[in-house]
Formats: structure tokens, C-alpha cells, sequence
């Protein structure tokens, strides 16, 4: 699996002015936390949550794609190996969130514990292999 945050600039969506400089910071962010890594094999999962500060209009299904783009050629070959992806804005002013109940790997819980603590804009993202039993309907949590 591979795992890394990207931190002070806020995402863009498919389209939008900027885009270029979005994947640039997020190609960058991972980079840092994986260049050099050969890129992973087979059929993957996918997961992108931006944690903000201040109300957007950013739509969770627009928001993976630059993401993904971004990270085509580095973290696996061509994005059509992601089959499942998760996507998803959590603002920070309106929940309490609990990082240790999302099971953020170790290796970036305090990363992304501090990043959700001072930053306005916090995006994590997650790629991996993926397994049939990822596949998950009816997950609605009842009241």
C-alpha cells in the first residue's frame, strides 16, 4: 500500500482553473513520502479524503480524478488499474473526527493528525491492492 498527504493548497476538480498546479503539488507530495518506489502491479483500490476548514464546493466525485492523474506513471502504470476508489470531503469545522477509528496507517497517523490539527487544507490519499472483499454494499449505519 501506499499512503501520503498533501497539505496547504487546496484541491481542485476535473476542469477547474489550476488543475496543473494541483497535480504538480500532488505528484511532489508523493514523491517525497514514495519516489523511487516501482510503481504497483495488478488491480488496485483507491481512497482520497480532503479534510478542510472552510465550506467548499468541491464535489467528492470530481475531486479523485486530478488526484489519480497526478500519480499515473509513478505509483502504478495507467489509472485504469484503480477498479475501486473511495472519495470523500470531510469539513473539519462541522464533525468531530476521530483519525485512530479511520485506520490511518501508522506510518501517517501523526502526519495527518497534526495536518488536520493546523492546516486548512489536508488531503490523504491511499492506493493499494485490491481484494474482492472491499466490495461493500449496504453500509448504511442505522440511527
Amino acid at each position: 500500500m501506499r499512503a501520503f498527504v498533501v497539505t496547504g493548497v487546496a484541491p481542485r476538480s476535473v476542469g477547474a482553473r489550476h488543475t496543473k498546479f494541483w497535480k504538480a503539488a500532488v505528484a511532489q507530495a508523493y514523491d517525497a513520502a514514495h519516489g523511487g518506489a516501482e510503481g504497483l502491479p495488478g488491480d488496485l483500490y483507491a481512497v482520497v479524503v480532503y479534510f478542510h476548514r472552510r465550506p467548499t464546493q468541491l464535489d467528492a466525485d470530481n475531486l479523485s480524478k486530478p488526484v489519480l492523474d497526478a500519480i499515473e506513471g509513478a505509483c502504478y502504470v495507467d489509472d485504469k488499474q484503480v477498479k475501486l476508489r473511495t472519495s470523500g470531503t470531510l469539513h473539519l469545522g462541522e464533525a468531530y473526527v476521530e483519525l485512530a477509528e479511520m485506520g490511518v496507517p501508522d506510518a501517517l497517523f501523526d502526519a495527518l493528525r497534526q495536518a488536520t490539527a493546523q492546516e486548512d487544507h489536508t488531503l490523504y490519499v491511499e492506493v493499494g491492492p485490491l481484494h474482492f472483499s472491499m466490495y461493500q454494499l449496504g453500509r448504511e449505519i442505522p440511527t
